[in-house]
Formats: C-alpha cells, sequence, structure tokens
C-alpha cells in the first residue's frame, strides 16, 4: 500500500470529527493540485456534508474551498467558480484558526494564479496573522512557504530564503517531509538564481527521494526542472533537454498549466541555445498564447522575450520587433507588481517595528530601551535596503541616456529625486519615424510617488503600444482614462476611499517625415527656444489646466502642432525646479524660484551646448536650495532638434 492510500485509511479510523479534519488538512496540502482528484474529492464532499449535518465548527467554508482549488487546477472553472462563492458564503462559520489559515491561503494562491498580486500578497498576510501565536506548525510552515514563493516570483530573494528558512524549521519540527522538499526546492531556485549550481544540484538530488515516496508528480517535475537549468548553465543541453520533457510530460499528467508554461520556456530557451530554432519557435509561441490568456504576466513576458531572441537570430527583424514590444510592456506589469509586494513586505515590518517599539515603551527600562532602539535602528537600514532595491526597478523603467541619445541630436536630463525613489519620471517610445518623450509629475514623492508613477509608466506604454493612438492628446486622453480606471477597483466604494493621485505631464511628439512637432500638456508646458532668427525667441505653450486622473471637468486635451525647424531647444519639466524655496534668505524659509526665473535662465543659455546646460540648471538649482531641504523631486529635459 502506498502512502496516499495508507494515510486515507488512517484518516477513515479516526472517530473525532475535528482531529480527523485538521489530520486531513495535512494530505490536502500535499494532494491540493489534483493528483489523486477522485478520491480526494469525494472525501471532501463526504466531510462537507458531514460537518453542515454536525455543525462541526464551519469546517465545511473550508472543505469548499480545497474543492474549488482543486478545480482550479483541473481547469475546470466552472466548478471552481460554484466552490468558491460557497466557501465564501461559509468563512463566517469557520472558528478553527488552522482553517481559517488554510482559507486565506487558498484565497491568495487564486489571487496570484489570477495575476493580482496585491491580493495575494494580503491574504497570505491574513492567513499568518491567524497562526502567528499557535502551535499549528505545519499550516505556519505552508503559509511562510507560501509567501517566500511570491517573494521569490517577485525577485525578492532575500526575503525568500528567510522565509522558505522558517518554513523549513517548522516542517522540521512537526516531521512533515512533504513540506520539507518542497521548501528545499525553493531554496535550490535561489541557489541556482545565486550561481551555487552544486549546492542546488545536492538539494535537488536528497529530495527527488522524497517526492518518490509520495508519488508527487508536481513536485519531482519541479525538481527535474531545476536540475535541468543546471544541466543548461553547465552546457550538457542533451541531458538538460531530457529532464525538461520529463518535467513537462509529468506536467500535463498533473494538469498543471503554470508548470507546463515554465516547462515550455525552459526547452524553448535551450533550443535556441542549441540552434534548433524551429522547434524552440513551436514551444515560445505555445507558452506566449497560454500565459497571454490566463494573464501570466511573468511567463508572458519572458515568452516574449525569448521570442524576439529567436527572431532576432532567424534574422526576422520585424516580427522580433513585435515581439520586443510586448516584452517590454508585459516587464513594465510585471515591476509594478514586484514593487507593489515589496511595500507590502515592509508595511508589515513597519507596523511590527511599531508595535515592538510601543510595547518597549511602556515596559522595559532604559537599558533595555536602548536595546530595543539599536534593533529598531537596525531594522530601519533593512528597510532602507529595500526601498533601496524598490529604486533600481523604478530606474529600470527609465530610458537610458544612451538611449536617449540614439534618437537625439542632443539631450540632457537634469534628474533629482528628494527622496531614495521618486514621482518624477520621463518616458520615451520610438515608432517608426515618430518618436514620443515625456516628462511626468505624479502625486507626491517617495514610496507612494513611485507607485502612482508605475501605473502612469504603464498606461503611457499601453495608450501608444496597446490602443495604437498617435497624437500626443489623445494618448493623455487615454492615459486619463486608464490612471482612473487604475484608481477605481470599485465603482460603489466611498468617495473617502476613492485614490485621487495621479500626474502632470508634458508629452511630445516629433514627426520626421512631416517635419512636424505635436504637443500636449496636462497643466505643464512646453518651452521653445526658437534661434531661427537673428534674435533668440522663447516661447511656452501652455498645457490644459487639468491632470491626469480625477478632476471635476474632464475636459479633451488640446493637441498643438509647431513646424520642426532643426537647431531649435526643446523644454519640459515638473514643478519642482520652479517651487523650490531658497534664495539669500533661505535661513529663514527663502522664496520659491519661480517659472520666471526658470526661464530666464533658459534664455540666457541660448548659445550654452545641451551638453553644458545640466551642469548650470544643477548648479544654479543647489546654489538657490543652499543647504536648505530640497521639497519635491526636480526634473528638467532640455533636447536640441
Amino acid at each position: 500500500m502506498n502512502f496516499f492510500d495508507t494515510e486515507i485509511n488512517a484518516i477513515s479510523h479516526i472517530t473525532d470529527p475535528v482531529k480527523r479534519y485538521e489530520r486531513f488538512f495535512s494530505l490536502i496540502y500535499i494532494y491540493i493540485d489534483g493528483q489523486h482528484s477522485e478520491v480526494v474529492i469525494g472525501l471532501l464532499e463526504k466531510y462537507i456534508r458531514e460537518a453542515e449535518t454536525e455543525n462541526q465548527s464551519g469546517y465545511e467554508g473550508i472543505f469548499y474551498y480545497s474543492l474549488s482549488y482543486i478545480y482550479l487546477s483541473l481547469g475546470n472553472k466552472k466548478l471552481f467558480q460554484e466552490c468558491q462563492i460557497k466557501a465564501k458564503e461559509k468563512f463566517p462559520k469557520i472558528k478553527s484558526k488552522s482553517a481559517i489559515a488554510m482559507y486565506h491561503t487558498y484565497e491568495s494562491i487564486v489571487c496570484w494564479f489570477e495575476g493580482r498580486r496585491n491580493d495575494g500578497f494580503d491574504c497570505i498576510f491574513k492567513a499568518l496573522h491567524e497562526v502567528n501565536d499557535t502551535n499549528y506548525h505545519e499550516v505556519k510552515g505552508w503559509c511562510l512557504f507560501t509567501l517566500a514563493t511570491y517573494q521569490f516570483d517577485s525577485n525578492q530573494l532575500g526575503e525568500a530564503e528567510e522565509n522558505y528558512n522558517k518554513a523549513l524549521e517548522l516542517f522540521k519540527q512537526c516531521n512533515a517531509k512533504y513540506g520539507y522538499a518542497r521548501t528545499n526546492n525553493g531554496l535550490a531556485s535561489i541557489k541556482i538564481k545565486q550561481e551555487k549550481l552544486v549546492e542546488a544540484a545536492t538539494i535537488l538530488n536528497e529530495i527527488r527521494d522524497i517526492y518518490v515516496y509520495y508519488n508527487k508528480l508536481s513536485g519531482l517535475s519541479r525538481a527535474l526542472t531545476d536540475l535541468g537549468v543546471i544541466e543548461s548553465k553547465l552546457g550538457h543541453y542533451p541531458q538538460a533537454l531530457e529532464l525538461f520533457e520529463h518535467a513537462y510530460t509529468m506536467r500535463i499528467k498533473t494538469a498543471n498549466l503554470q508548470g507546463q508554461i515554465t516547462s515550455l520556456l525552459e526547452m524553448g530557451q535551450l533550443l535556441i541555445s542549441m540552434k534548433r530554432h524551429d522547434e524552440a519557435e513551436q514551444k515560445l509561441l505555445e507558452a506566449a498564447t497560454i500565459s497571454g490568456k490566463n494573464n501570466f504576466k511573468a511567463k508572458a513576458f519572458r515568452a516574449h522575450e525569448l521570442l524576439a531572441q529567436l527572431y532576432k537570430e532567424k534574422g526576422n527583424f520585424e516580427t522580433a520587433n513585435e515581439h520586443l514590444e510586448k516584452y517590454f510592456n508585459y516587464k513594465t506589469q510585471v515591476l509594478a507588481d514586484e514593487s507593489t509586494g515589496r511595500i507590502k513586505v515592509l508595511q508589515t515590518q513597519l507596523r511590527a517595528e511599531e508595535a515592538s517599539k510601543r510595547a518597549e515603551l511602556e515596559q522595559q527600562n532604559n537599558i533595555e530601551l536602548r536595546k530595543a532602539y539599536n534593533i529598531i535602528e537596525l531594522k530601519n537600514t533593512e528597510i532602507l535596503q529595500s526601498i533601496d532595491y524598490a529604486k533600481r526597478i523604478q530606474k529600470t523603467i527609465l530610458p537610458s541616456i544612451k538611449t536617449l541619445k540614439k534618437y537625439f541630436q542632443d539631450i540632457f536630463i537634469l534628474y533629482r529625486p528628494k527622496d531614495i525613489v521618486a514621482g518624477d519620471f520621463y518616458w520615451m517610445h520610438a515608432d517608426e519615424n515618430k518618436i514620443y518623450f515625456a516628462v511626468c509629475d505624479c502625486t507626491g514623492h517617495g514610496v507612494p510617488g513611485a507607485f502612482v508613477s508605475l501605473v502612469c509608466h504603464q498606461a503611457l506604454n499601453r495608450a501608444v503600444v496597446e490602443f495604437d493612438l498617435t497624437h500626443p492628446a489623445t494618448i493623455l486622453d487615454k492615459v486619463n482614462e486608464l490612471v482612473i480606471d487604475a484608481f477605481s477597483s470599485n465603482e460603489h466604494e466611498h468617495e473617502h476611499e476613492q485614490v485621487n493621485d495621479g500626474m502632470d505631464a508634458s508629452l511630445l511628439m516629433i514627426d520626421y517625415d512631416n517635419k512636424t512637432i505635436e504637443w500636449a500638456g496636462a497643466n505643464n508646458p512646453l518651452l521653445i527656444l526658437d534661434k531661427s532668427g537673428s534674435v533668440a525667441m522663447l516661447t511656452e505653450i501652455k498645457g490644459n489646466k487639468q491632470p491626469i486622473g480625477r478632476f471635476h471637468l474632464v475636459q479633451p486635451f488640446t493637441n498643438h502642432q509647431v513646424p520642426l525647424i532643426p537647431g531649435n531647444n526643446y523644454y519640459m519639466f515638473s514643478d519642482g525646479y520652479s517651487d523650490q524655496f531658497g534664495g539669500p534668505d533661505w535661513r529663514n524659509g527663502g522664496k520659491k524660484f519661480s517659472q520666471k526665473k526658470l526661464r530666464e535662465l533658459i534664455l540666457a543659455q541660448e548659445s550654452t551646448p545641451i551638453k553644458l546646460q545640466e551642469k548650470v540648471l544643477e548648479e544654479t538649482f543647489l546654489k538657490w536650495k543652499a543647504d536648505g531641504e530640497q521639497i519635491d523631486d526636480v526634473l528638467v529635459a532640455g533636447i536640441k532638434l
């Protein structure tokens, strides 16, 4: 008799319903992915009837959610939705902390499966809260394992490793071998990313035996895939392909959709390396189709990245560019999700530290307070390091100076965020002989501003790539619509719950074919330094007096068109430079630099090369600010055409 049959037999002989259900939870964690589905579904239906009849502490709620998750794994969305609705109806009756934690864990996995990462983090933190101070070691271990997996998927490797290790200790304490294997699988994946291949292979070969013991194809296929990645990194391509194909066959058997996509991606990448392009194309196109259909954004952006590489190698540059555009679009969304996940972790850490500090202030003496203060200082350092990582994420959405100089004759970007991360950002998109460039100022600065900037950046990309808009005014109209929609998660939300964030923007389009320039602005202007005559003239085109985002009277944005005159300079900026307080009386608060002074400064540099103007602007700003505080993000862009 194998493990599954033995465990089913043991559970059936437990007379106490609560003990029987809690023992059954351990089995559910192993076989929730659809393997042995007929037996597991039959038992769940039996226990639902039993729990409802005997009023057993609301256990039917978690049993319904277990059923819904199995149906989701099997691809039966109709039964998944029916059971999920019943689970939510029964949830208020659940009294067992372990059952509540399981409920929230399944809820979080479903959110993650559907691409709602923010909700996924929220739910797993709810699950951890339920069992944090209990002796439900196995349930707590699975909660930490799930959180660590989300962090790994969001590229938060340090946090993922920490929580995998915490889960590992809990699984050891309760001798949960399958949990031990799955957690070690996660740690092996981290070691592969860290290029610690020998350590990763040692772990994977150890846990293969555990998966075989449980006859767990999903776990075994994950281990085989990771071993294939190691073989591929070592240049052993035939061995790697054999492992990937074996894992893919297992994932087909268990209807593991996300696992199938992973296998297709790994095989596709490997086949590119082996120069077997036609086979690679077939697998990567299938991966891209399934990922897009099911909103698996991280997998979709990898599929399109590999397809762009494949078509480039085949010399099909037009198709390569199409997939590259899709790659950048998905990547922007994934980066936004990663940042959202990181903030969830930071918020939890901050809340915990705040509660700890209050408790210490009430209960401890001065010496112990100093110790607590030192610990909090250390945690603050860790949080700052995490925010610094968010800065690196935000930096990836900004076009590099190298990229900008590829499309513009001369350009400078004066970019001075007030905090580690910023609400101001600049954006560019090149399409045939049209170049789009924007300077944007999102609500706030620091972490809140940075998150608004990710939403607005994604909206700009979608407006030109997905909706194929070409005129700046219509692009801003669409961005306005997308941003309002992004911050309106519930049409019935109360007014005080609405998110009123948005941005000011200046959007320029250069049409080289027709030798024209089009521009539109949300609150912010465009300055044109016209040097075509005997005397340089500075002209200002004002933007619409409305932001991107919620506004009491939204009007269509105005499209302005001017001729493209070679040698002219164009300036776009946020309000951070002109609003900076300082000057001779800076110690007493000073006064604003003002847009008038900024215009005068730009006009005074009419004969200064663009490359040197950034330095003049920065030195002037720092001299004006003196030792006062920078009050906002600063962004000024100058372009010579």
